[in-house]
């Protein structure tokens, strides 16, 4: 039996006014278990697209024949064109039960210790603390933080160190999604592939599926399971970009295959292509 899909997504709006859409996704089904890296050009769409899905603001715009729903592991189907209807404490409680954020800007809380940031979200959701501090200090090893960083402030963190810390904070916490905007912009590229490496294993080990927003063509290449450009929009109405099916490109036996199954062997000349004409 197939298992259900996480997003299924038709015909649907995205903006900040109603005589101003940014992003129109035509056609777009999003798996469990899956890493996707959402990429295009600045302005293009890319953040309003992340916080459409994770509901962090209302920029669903109504629609005719739209399809917008979320379907959680157990199998319940919510209708999230209808979401921003209820009340903001329900809205927050949805977010807090399935999905998890990373952003470029770590949100790191000042007066708290390193440890502190990263165990709080966790907590939050229920977890015990032995079970969250426990895994955090696993986690930590693995992307060479030092115990030690555990209790010391955050005021004395590198960059480099803060981005690893609120990594982890994401990764720890119980969730469905986790949605990720610019997340190894701070990071070299050795600490930037190790911490992507380690979201995908986690992504498989807890059937989490990873929303990245990304420039980088080459993380992109290299890690996703699922590439999903946002295509400039040809219409002379004001949206900016559009996500159709038939732009998405699929790892499959260690090849790209675009939505016909063809192989494509270099995707990075095909996306840069795309940039260069103005195409994404």
């Amino acid at each position: 039996m197939e298992e259900p899909k996480v997003y299924e997504i038709k015909n649907l709006l995205c903006g900040y006014k109603s005589d101003h859409p940014v992003l129109f996704i035509k056609d777009l089904t999003i798996e469990r278990s899956t890493l996707y890296f959402i990429v295009g050009p600045s302005g293009i769409g890319k953040s309003t697209f992340i916080e459409a899905l994770g509901l962090m603001n209302n920029t669903i715009l109504d629609g005719t024949n739209s399809t917008f729903r979320y379907t959680n592991k157990v199998g319940d189907i919510h209708d999230l064109s209808l979401v921003w209807k209820n009340s903001l404490h329900t809205i927050d409680k949805f977010r807090k039960n399935y999905f998890s954020f990373l952003f470029q800007n770590n949100f790191l809380m000042p007066n708290f210790t390193s440890g502190e940031n990263m165990m709080f979200t966790a907590l939050l959701k229920g977890d015990s603390l032995d079970y969250v501090e426990r895994n955090i200090l696993e986690l930590m090893a693995k992307v060479d933080l030092s115990n030690d960083l555990f209790t010391r402030e955050v005021s004395q963190l590198s960059g480099g160190q803060k981005q690893r810390v609120a990594f982890i904070r994401s990764l720890v916490a119980s969730c469905e999604v986790l949605f990720a905007d610019e997340p190894t912009g701070n990071l070299d590229q050795i600490t930037a592939r190790k911490i992507l490496k380690l979201m995908k294993e986690e992504n498989l080990q807890r059937s989490r599926t990873a929303m990245i927003v990304s420039h980088d063509l080459d993380m992109a290449i290299e890690f996703a399971d699922v590439i999903v450009p946002i295509v400039k929009s040809a219409s002379k109405d004001t949206t900016s970009g559009i996500i159709d099916h038939c732009y998405n490109f699929r790892k499959k036996d260690d090849f790209w295959v675009d939505h016909e199954n063809n192989r494509l062997f270099d995707i990075k000349s095909l996306l840069i292509q795309m940039y260069q004409e103005e195409v994404l």
